[in-house]
């Protein structure tokens, strides 16, 4: 195949990975966690995340010649099988064509050192428990918060995944963070990653996807995450995959469009059974799988309420506050609102100072907005949940212009379908990733709250 050559070198360092691709993008991890592995295990780790975070960029014309210095990594199948599931929503994000955009990626020739894979040599003898990558998100203090109460052993990690020095989500977390140590007496291991940053190199990114560092990205958390998984010596790495990931759509063409597939029940048990063919115990699951948004707002502000002031999960893309947490203007700030309120919680616990039901916050909300048309809000089931959402929070009593709107518009409908609405997204569904006997403790812990008026 002839054309250009894109060559990636991939290393590592001192202190993590780096990998060069006309400047070094870098992962870096803490005091002695990555120099403590063997070298193999370094290297399988250099070999498979520098081969993760660059391969998907194949699926954009004239990438498709690709020469990388590490070698070929262990799950590669699995890696491709994944771009592949997620490329239909990139191609519906970007408005592009999906067939073309597969059939670049087929097409690739990807080219390493040496076709021998690297495994990992350390110690197999792991124990009951899990690392979980913080966020500070509803998703990751649920999760944290049953992992207390049921007693299990944690390791957890705040991954800084941003160039700017001046980011306001990080600023406001950096912050938080240190309380929640100090309150919860956890400690919390900060790693840096700044791998994202290729996506800014328009000889690689020429069509300018938004969205493309998406691929492969739950896959490339994994193996960063596992440094920590043998320095703990804990047998599981716990995501925030919430139930709203099992959701889809249909193309035009009958593709199924997954929020994000990498993040479903599916996925996640492939992954479990990659690394545990890798590692011999290491599993992945979540301990969130079995709830939507409004039933994870009602347990974690029901059971661990004192959990809402480290509560954030606001990029402060367009408003910027060093004052609030919450910039109190984009979608992400409206569902938190929403759903608080649909949950009986006065959204003052997570540091809301404004409502969000004003006129001029209508299109940050998928239920009046049907033009907004990415592939996380197409599902059908999201529509539903926030006219659920807004039906509860009519009900307990809030009010504003979009809860005027609401009532015009969807309030018949809403009511008419509450018993529906409420086995949906009031219920704990079933696990695909959690042992038996963890998601019996799991159910009891959701059941006990979302059972209560």
């Amino acid at each position: 195949m002839g054309g250009r050559v894109i060559r990636v070198f991939g290393r590592s360092t001192s202190n993590g990975v780096s990998v060069e691709l006309r400047k070094p993008y870098e992962i870096s991890y803490p005091g002695k966690v990555w120099s403590s592995l063997s070298a193999n295990t370094r290297q399988w780790l250099v070999d498979t995340l520098t081969y993760l975070r660059f391969s998907g960029y194949a699926c954009i014309p004239k990438n498709q010649n690709w020469q990388f210095s590490t070698n070929r990594p262990l799950g590669q199948k699995e890696f491709d099988a994944n771009v592949e599931q997620c490329l239909y929503a990139i191609a519906f994000s970007e408005k592009q064509d999906f067939r073309e955009l597969i059939r670049n990626f087929r097409s690739a020739q990807f080219k390493f050192r040496s076709d021998n894979e690297t495994g990992p040599d350390e110690k197999k003898d792991f124990e009951e428990g899990g690392v979980l990558a913080i966020s500070l998100g509803k998703d990751s203090l649920l999760t944290y918060g049953v992992m207390k109460e049921l007693g299990m052993k944690r390791s957890l990690v705040f991954v800084k995944d941003c160039e700017e020095e001046e980011d306001f989500e990080v600023l406001h977390k950096k912050e938080l963070l240190k309380a929640f140590e100090k309150d919860q007496g956890d400690r919390i291991h900060m790693m840096y990653d700044n791998l994202d940053g290729v996506t800014k190199v328009k000889s690689l990114n020429r069509l300018g996807f938004i969205d493309i560092n998406g691929l492969n990205a739950m896959n490339s958390y994994l193996f960063m995450l596992m440094p920590f998984v043998y320095g703990s010596g804990l047998n599981n790495v716990i995501f925030g995959n919430e139930q709203n990931f099992n959701n889809h759509s249909l193309d035009k063409h009958g593709n199924i469009l997954h929020p994000s597939y990498d993040q479903s029940s599916e996925h996640m048990r492939i992954q479990s059974r990659l690394m545990k063919r890798i590692t011999g115990n290491v599993g992945v699951l979540s301990l969130v799988e079995p709830l939507y948004n409004i039933a994870e707002y009602k347990v974690l502000y029901g059971r661990y309420p004192s959990f809402g002031k480290y509560h954030v999960s606001c990029p402060h893309e367009v408003h910027k506050s060093r004052i609030n947490r919450w910039c109190h203007g984009c979608p992400e700030c409206a569902k938190g609102f929403l759903y608080m309120a649909a949950a009986g919680k006065d959204p003052r616990m997570a540091g809301f100072i404004r409502s969000m039901f004003n006129k001029k916050h209508m299109n940050h909300f998928t239920l009046f907005n049907p033009d907004n048309q990415h592939t996380y809000t197409r599902p059908a089931a999201v529509k539903e949940e926030q006219m659920f959402a807004f039906y509860l929070a009519h009900r307990n009593g809030y009010r504003g212009d979009l809860m005027d709107a609401f009532k015009a518009k969807f309030l018949k409908e809403a009511v008419a379908r509450e018993d529906e609405f409420h086995k949906k997204f009031l219920s704990v569904h079933p696990s695909l990733t959690m042992p038996q006997k963890l998601f019996r403790q799991v159910k009891s812990i959701y059941d006990e709250e979302l059972g209560k008026d």
